[in-house]
C-alpha cells in the first residue's frame, strides 16, 4: 500500500464515443452509465493523471496528504470514520531536524475504517493476469486480504483497487495510470463493515 497521490478540485469529464465492433477488451456504451449514490454517500472526485470518482459515507472525514505535494503521482488522501492525527513526525538529532511522514491513522479501533487513495503514471509493461473483474468499464484488479504490514495496528482485514485506465491526452500505447484505493478495517463487532468497504471499493467511477 503506501503509494500516493493528489486531490485536485476540478473534476474532468471525458467523452467518449465510438463506432463499429467493439474488441473484447473494449468497453463501449450507447448511453450515459447512471450511477445511484446510496442514501448517507457521497462522491468525491479525484484528477490527477486520470479522473475518476469515489463513493463514500458522507460522515467520513478526508484527510488531505501532508506536504510537500507530491505530482502528478502519490497519495491523494485519505478517508477515515476515526479522528485523524497530524501524519507527519519532526525529530531532533545532532542538530539535525528530520520529518517523517506516515497515514493520518495509528491504530484501527472496532469498527474503524482508512481508505488511502494513490497511483502513479507509468509506461506500461505486460500486465496480463492482473485484472480480474470489470468496475465501470475498467478492468481492474480486485483483492481481499487479511490485515498485513501496511495497514495500523488493529486492522483485521484490507480490499483493495487496482486500475489502469489510459492517461487523459495519452494513447493507449503511451504514458498509462495506476490508479489504487487500498481500505484498512477493523471488522471487530461490525458484521456489514466488509459489505460497506466493498460497496466504495466497487464504486469507483471513472471519467
Amino acid at each position: 500500500m503506501n503509494r500516493c497521490l493528489l486531490l485536485s478540485g476540478s473534476l474532468l469529464a471525458l467523452a467518449v464515443s465510438g463506432c463499429g465492433s467493439p474488441s473484447p477488451s473494449a468497453h463501449t456504451t450507447s448511453t450515459p452509465v447512471v450511477t445511484v449514490t446510496p442514501a448517507g454517500w457521497t462522491t468525491t472526485p479525484f484528477n490527477t493523471f486520470t479522473a475518476a470518482s469515489v463513493q463514500h459515507p458522507r460522515a467520513w472525514r478526508f484527510v488531505p496528504p501532508p506536504p510537500p505535494t507530491p505530482a502528478p503521482w502519490g497519495t491523494v488522501g485519505y478517508f477515515t470514520n476515526q479522528t485523524p492525527h497530524n501524519p507527519c513526525v519532526t525529530t531532533k538529532s545532532g542538530g539535525v531536524t528530520a520529518v517523517s511522514c506516515r497515514g493520518p491513522i495509528s491504530t484501527l479501533s472496532p469498527g474503524g475504517v482508512i481508505v488511502t487513495v494513490s497511483g502513479s503514471q507509468f509506461v506500461p509493461n505486460n500486465r496480463a493476469g492482473r485484472t480480474d473483474t470489470v468496475v465501470d468499464g475498467q478492468r481492474v484488479e480486485i483483492k481481499v486480504y487479511a490485515a498485513t504490514q501496511d495497514c495500523p495496528a488493529g486492522a483485521t482485514a484490507t480490499e483493495t483497487l487496482k486500475a489502469y485506465p489510459p492517461t487523459p491526452g495519452r494513447s493507449p500505447a503511451g504514458s498509462l495510470s495506476e490508479f489504487d484505493i487500498d481500505v484498512c478495517y477493523n471488522a471487530s463487532g461490525s458484521p456489514g463493515l466488509a459489505t460497506e468497504v466493498d460497496r466504495l471499493v466497487r464504486g469507483v467511477r471513472f471519467h
